[in-house]
């Protein structure tokens, strides 16, 4: 049977994304998401301070089952070279 999987993306106060659909035992997933928000002190806060969650499904038939669950801090993303800028 093919494995398929998928990436469930939760930031902020958004509603959660999704990735397509993705073959194979080793996926690479080419996705990007953005989200827009107000530049005010509890965004900056949260950004400071709180984590993106990242989940992995796999896609069976009709359900989904969740694989892993990662956090990735905003901070990590946002301030250290190699993974974005600060604006």
């Amino acid at each position: 049977t093919e494995v398929l999987t998928m990436l469930c993306v939760d930031f902020y106060d958004h509603k959660s994304k999704t990735s397509d659909l993705t073959h194979g035992c080793r996926p690479m997933y080419d996705e990007q998401f953005s989200f827009e928000n107000r530049m005010n002190s509890v965004y900056i806060n949260f950004l400071q301070s709180e984590k993106m969650k990242i989940e992995i499904y796999l896609k069976p038939s009709s359900s989904k089952q969740l694989l892993g669950t990662c956090e990735v801090g905003m901070t990590e993303l946002i301030f250290n070279e190699g993974y974005g800028t600060a604006v």
